[in-house]
């Protein structure tokens, strides 16, 4: 992870625990004690907007450097664990399909099936060789629904042993979270209270 990106991360951790933590507290701010100073707010929605500003204009700066960051390496790592999860399922399913191609190789790796239909896969198989020695080639298909408990089994790998989820789109959850929880509701600090406090004050 960049540097820059990790500063973003940071920052909008922060605001989107304060959110949370303002929302789930019921916090109703009156003054706030910054550097020694006391400082009284008749006009509270003022806080909350700011607040909210910061949370926005960090949540699109994490994006954008999250957009530049190189590759993740989260789509190696899952196809890394499905293709060593479906290889043997794949070689007998080309073998019950062909089974002179028991004696042969080809395409047993899930990443490299084309897609053919909305749930088909193919792949590729030898079997048998010509007079020559070239291989004689023939499509197999699959059915990845039949491989849906595989998958789901690598997604979980990915989640559980890598920390590149949690790195790079624990931020986005968290953000959400405090997004849609700090929107509306009775919380003087809501999205939507805010914007009734600013619009009835300049009316």
């Amino acid at each position: 992870m960049t540097g820059g990106l990790l500063r973003q991360r940071r920052n909008l951790f922060i605001t989107s625990v304060v959110i949370i933590f303002l929302r789930f507290g019921g916090v109703q701010v009156k003054k706030i004690t910054l550097l020694g100073t006391e400082l009284s707010f008749d006009k509270i929605e003022v806080l909350y907007v700011g607040i909210w500003i910061a949370f926005l204009y960090f949540l699109v700066r994490y994006y954008q450097y999250f957009k530049q960051e190189p590759d993740l390496g989260i789509m190696e790592e899952f196809w890394g664990k499905m293709n060593a999860l479906s290889f043997r399922s794949l070689r007998e399913e080309a073998t019950k399909q062909y089974p002179s191609s028991e004696n042969y190789g080809g395409e047993f790796q899930f990443s490299q099936l084309k897609k053919t239909a909305p749930f088909i896969r193919q792949g590729s198989v030898v079997v048998s060789r010509n007079e020559s020695g070239e291989q004689e080639m023939e499509k197999y298909s699959i059915d990845i629904r039949k491989y849906s408990s595989k998958l789901l089994v690598a997604g979980v790998h990915v989640v559980v042993h890598r920390s590149m989820i949690t790195d790079y789109f624990l931020p986005f959850l968290v953000a959400l979270i405090a997004l849609l929880y700090g929107f509306s509701g009775n919380w003087e600090g809501s999205f939507l209270n805010v914007l009734r406090a600013l619009f009835n004050n300049s009316a």
